[in-house]
């Protein structure tokens, strides 16, 4: 399984907990997807077949991973969990994911039943990812592969001088000689410390394919030999690695680096003005709507003016070119009545002002509509 990602040198930021909670929280399903398709390279159509039906994959068995919305404590969830057959083990480090214990062989009905919970955000199964198939030729590393992909001729022009290679794997051999002068400090994600020494053998591998000390007349040549290795454990003694153990890698390297913090204020400066224009537009074609101001995410959650319910809004509103979902859909204890769930990620301030005064014409159209006997 040789996972890799390239870290520039500056690794200095820090992200503070609550910023490593939220980005691993929303990140991990788009990670799981990231693992499954570093495993398969070279296998084929990665997305043909659902995890754990294709030779290699495997459902890590009475086991999968549940996130509580932000507002719904640990107590309820761990209420939901035992009425659907499974028990939180604990949260992924640094985050609001819970590692669910469930019967195994149920992994795929208990995460069906809890993605309908209003109380969950996300519930998904968990990968057991084995070690790719590795030769044991002592100079595998330094033959063929090195002229298919032009390493040669790549060399004149870097060798990876100022790169860091994290590798995702078993651990690495860091007293190795072709290895040792390449080491910077990494961390174990399996067993939730500093020791990073190799439990298996294929990390050692994989770090010196890809950046062995080369053209020092032993060993093997790697493909970036002057490139350093950060040793990065997320698998067991066998080999075998959790999908969601590489997520909390991936995230963890993520903020390490200092990419979340201004990731967000990109964010915030590409979705502040489409709120602004969202909360504009139903000032002024709405005032007699009541608007939630969100502190985050992509939606605005809107009340109907007295009156008119969403259910009567939506023929109108279709008519003008608009889809709104049932607000009752959001309030499984009743109500929700006049709720209307507003996106405004997706589309240009002017597109939004457009689509706000066209439900306001939709919402009169309702309100003036005959009533019906």
């Amino acid at each position: 399984m040789p996972s890799l990602f390239v870290v520039p040198p500056d690794r200095s930021a820090r992200c503070d907990r609550g910023e490593l909670e939220a980005a691993l929280s929303r990140l991990l399903s788009l990670a799981l997807v990231a693992a499954a398709l570093l495993l398969l390279v070279g296998t084929g159509n990665a997305l043909a077949d659902p995890p754990g039906d294709r030779p290699g994959r495997q459902i890590a068995k009475g086991r999968i991973l549940v996130a509580a919305k932000p507002d719904t404590s640990d107590d309820a969830l761990e209420s939901t969990l035992r009425a659907h057959g499974g028990r939180s083990n604990g949260r992924l480090r640094a985050t609001r994911v819970h590692e669910v214990r469930v019967p195994p062989g149920q992994e795929r009905r208990i995460v069906e039943e809890l993605r309908q919970h209003p109380d969950v955000e996300f519930a998904e199964v968990d990968e057991l990812l084995p070690p790719a198939a590795i030769y044991n030729d002592p100079y595998f590393g330094s033959e063929w592969h090195l002229s298919k992909i032009g390493a040669p001729a790549a060399w004149d022009r870097s060798i990876g001088k100022g790169v860091i290679i994290a590798i995702l794997d078993t651990g690495v051999d860091g007293t190795h000689p072709d290895l040792a002068a390449q080491m910077v400090p990494g961390w174990n994600f399996y067993a939730n410390n500093s020791d990073t020494r190799d439990s298996f053998g294929h990390g050692t591998t994989v770090a010196g394919a890809a950046a062995a000390v080369s053209n020092n007349s032993a060993g093997v040549a790697s493909i970036a030999g002057g490139a350093r290795i950060m040793p990065v454990r997320i698998a067991d003694a066998n080999g075998y690695a959790y999908a969601s153990t590489m997520a909390q890698a991936i995230t963890w390297e993520w903020c390490r680096r200092g990419l979340l913090p201004p990731q967000i204020e990109r964010l915030k400066k590409l979705y502040a003005p489409r709120l602004d224009a969202c909360l504009a537009g139903i000032a002024k074609y709405m005032p007699e709507a009541k608007a939630t101001k969100p502190d985050g995410g992509f939606f605005i959650s809107l009340t109907l003016p007295e009156g008119v319910s969403t259910i009567a809004v939506r023929t109108q509103a279709t008519a003008k070119g608009l889809n709104l979902a049932d607000g009752l859909a959001f309030f499984p204890e009743g109500g929700g009545e006049r709720f209307v769930r507003l996106p405004f990620c997706a589309l240009s301030p002017a597109e939004i002002d457009d689509g706000v005064k066209r439900l306001s014409e939709a919402v009169r159209e309702t309100q003036s509509a005959p009533a019906v006997r």
